[in-house]
């Protein structure tokens, strides 16, 4: 089933998703996780994603379905056939009015540990991998490596790695060619890891080891099996998509010269846009949804962030692909340090003039970022109330 659906007295919410997605469900609900799983959930017309408030979700979605007290505690049964002994749980759901599709799934923690949590109810992590976790995880879950030895691994209750888990990228697997996501419908790609840049308020700045590209080989096995399989969007997921401003329509290339007839969505910066008009003469070009993060077009604003823009090249190259009939999205940050509603008002203004869509975004502190160590000394209070 391509979706799941919560219920409330009030509200009800449908977590859509592709049927190639792997959700997951617990018995604590799932519209009030949906948010900070980076899942889109469609209340009513109105939208909660990723970075949204537990609050700004309730507001929208109302109660979880599934609560902790419809879960009945564990009971032991035998197996009729070879008297093995299992666990079994029963979970009743209330005023079920029609057909309904659940995902179920185990708890994080391996057998015989405590139910330990955080103030917000989060299961207590006993291991952390600082990094790109592939070749880390595997070494630690294959137990061939000592955990202290693998780059990047930590314990809870001891000092934090210092090193980073880093992959191969020559030799990294393809999910995707391997078999591991399903294909069609809507997919997520990576063309290249890390950026180039150092926003204050990023967790990606400078990469962990700069920024690579995938291998291109990869990504032409990928183009070909996204063009052969009736895949209908592709959300690149790189940071930055045209981070190198001599290569990166390579990608968009190998799509379509494998025939690729859908939609595709990616985040940009105008300074670096280069090939323009080569990038309008591709068949899909009218097909992408360009994103532009410009954040703010103040100059005092840019500088706490670390984010500069160069308005110039941002209006040419806006204004060339206005023209042109592409889609245009810019995206701004509210909550600012240095930031007024006039300034935020004025920036709005410059991005209704130069765009086919606006979105604003508050500002996240989030942790081991610049912005959330300046935090006191900015004077940024954090809020979840509704606005």
């Amino acid at each position: 089933s391509p979706s799941s659906t919560c219920t409330s007295p009030l509200l009800s919410c449908q977590q859509g998703r592709p049927a190639a997605s792997r959700a997951r469900l617990s018995c604590t609900g799932c519209c009030g996780a949906a948010a900070s799983r980076g899942w889109a959930v469609r209340c009513n017309g109105s939208s909660a994603s990723e970075g949204e408030s537990r609050l700004a979700v309730l507001y929208k979605c109302g109660e979880p379905l599934l609560k902790d007290s419809y879960c009945a505690p564990w009971v032991q049964v035998q197996s009729g056939v070879d008297g093995t002994n299992f666990l079994k749980m029963t979970i009743r759901i209330p005023a079920v009015q029609a057909s309904q599709y659940l995902r179920l799934r185990g708890t994080n923690m391996p057998p015989a540990v405590p139910y330990e949590t955080d103030a917000n109810g989060n299961p207590l992590a006993d291991v952390f991998i600082r990094g790109y976790a592939e070749d880390a995880l595997a070494a630690l879950v294959g137990g061939e490596v000592p955990a202290g030895a693998i780059p990047g691994v930590s314990f809870s209750g001891r000092d934090h790695a210092v090193a980073f888990a880093k992959v191969d990228y020559e030799l990294l697997e393809s999910p995707i060619a391997s078999g591991l996501v399903p294909l069609g419908g809507f997919q997520r790609w990576e063309t290249q890891r890390g950026c180039l840049y150092k926003c204050a308020f990023c967790q990606w700045p400078g990469g962990i080891d700069g920024m690579h590209r995938i291998a291109r080989r990869r990504i032409e096995i990928e183009s070909e099996l996204f063009a052969g399989s009736g895949t209908e969007e592709i959300a690149i997921q790189d940071p930055i998509f045209n981070s190198d401003p001599h290569d990166w329509l390579a990608p968009l290339v190998a799509l379509e010269q494998h025939g690729y007839r859908g939609r595709l969505s990616m985040q940009l910066r105008p300074e670096t846009f280069t090939g323009v008009e080569d990038f309008l003469r591709l068949s899909l070009a009218h097909r992408c949804k360009l994103e532009f993060g410009l954040q703010t077009i103040h100059r005092e604003e840019m500088e706490v962030i670390q984010r500069n823009n160069n308005l110039g090249k941002c209006r040419e190259v806006f204004a060339r692909l206005r023209d042109a009939g592409a889609f245009v999205e810019i995206t701004l940050i509210y909550g600012l340090p240095n930031q007024t509603l006039d300034s935020f008002r004025r920036s709005v203004d410059f991005a209704l003039e130069h765009a086919t869509s606006v979105r604003a975004f508050p500002l996240l502190l989030l942790r081991g970022t610049p912005l959330h160590g300046r935090q006191r000394e900015l004077g940024l209070v954090e809020d979840d109330s509704v606005i």
